[in-house]
This record gives structure tokens, sequence and C-alpha cells, in this order.
């Protein structure tokens, strides 16, 4: 009985698809770039964004293939590019939350007027892809 359960469990060489090898693969496997400076554009290939302080705001200088909708009527019709928008807003991140797309340039906004910013700390960690 105990070899059947056995093979329920799945040997790390016996994963084949996309999305079995995604869920085992541990962030950063392709590398990371850790942004302590709010005004410095990093450029690159991210696939993921994650805060690793509080006073951490992703700027709408970003380049990511996000969508805003700004209308109830029609979401779908008026939904447009997340930067470039005249609503286009600052987006404040969540520590530990991660946030995924397709990242070309990563750009956090100024926050140096709270009274708890840490101007060289370690703000935020941008996976590459």
């Amino acid at each position: 009985m105990a070899s059947h359960r056995e093979n329920l469990v799945k040997s790390e060489h016996e994963i084949n698809t996309k999305e079995e090898q995604l869920l085992n693969a541990p962030y950063g496997q392709q590398g990371a770039v850790i942004i302590c400076n709010e005004t410095v554009n990093v450029v690159g290939e991210f696939y993921c964004v994650m805060a690793l302080r509080d006073d951490v705001v992703l700027s709408t200088e970003t380049k990511v293939n996000w969508k805003a909708v700004n209308s109830t009527i029609a979401p779908a019709v008026n939904a447009g590019n997340w930067t470039g928008q005249a609503a286009a807003y600052d987006i404040p991140l969540p520590v530990g939350m991660p946030f995924y797309g397709d990242f070309t340039m990563v750009d956090l906004a100024d926050m140096s007027g709270i009274a708890a910013h840490c101007p060289e700390c370690p703000k935020l960690i941008a996976y590459y892809r």
C-alpha cells in the first residue's frame, strides 16, 4: 500500500509543464536588482517586483504592461495603459507582496517627505525574467 502513495508524489524530474516548473522555481533564479534610490530609473527585463519597506511607491514613470480602467460604464473600452494617461496615479506597494508584469523600467516615487524615510535603505527588489 505504501508503494501506491509514493507514485502520487512527483519527483523534480517528472515535472513537465511550464506552470509546474514556474510554481516550483524560487524567486530570483535568473537574478534580481535591489533598488535603494528613488531618483534612478532602473532599466531591465523584470517579471516581478516586491517592496522591501513600507514607504515604497511605484511611480507612473514605470514601464509595465498594465492597464488602468477609469470608467465604470464600459471598462473594457476605456482601459488604457497605466502609464501615460491623464488620470494615471502612483501605486503604493505593500511590503512582501509580489507584483507581476512585463517591466522594462522601474521608477519609484520620491517619498523623502515622509518622517520615517530612509534614503539609503533597500526599497524594492526587481526579479529578472
